[in-house]
């Protein structure tokens, strides 16, 4: 008995799965990566709002995200946020689309 045929059925069945996995893998290393990037961010914004607060502006601009800060006494809290597009159609059905990301870190200033 020949079983290429059964196998190359087989297989045609399972891509369109293997395909969904793959791409949510790649999908899921996109957000890591921009959730990365956007805490690599907090420590040249804090530099700025201690330093010079009419520069964040145009550094949030430059990079693609947008902060927000809220004051308690002497503790700031930033956060961070960006919302991230998926591009993969399948995945986007279990993700959702877009996906909103934050970072977000207190730290205390001397006034």
């Amino acid at each position: 008995m020949n079983n290429k045929g059964q196998a190359l059925i087989e297989f045609i069945l399972i891509l369109p799965v293997l395909i969904l996995i793959l791409f949510g893998m790649i999908e899921i290393g996109n957000i890591v990566f921009q959730k990365y990037k956007l805490e690599t961010h907090i420590d040249p914004i804090i530099e700025l709002y201690e330093d010079e607060p009419e520069l964040i502006s145009t550094y949030e601009s430059k990079n693609g995200f947008s902060s927000e800060f809220s004051k308690d006494g002497n503790l700031v809290t930033l956060t961070l946020s960006k919302d991230i597009r998926l591009i993969t159609p399948g995945v986007t059905n279990f993700l959702g689309n877009p996906i909103h990301i934050e970072a977000e870190r207190t730290f205390y200033i001397d006034e």
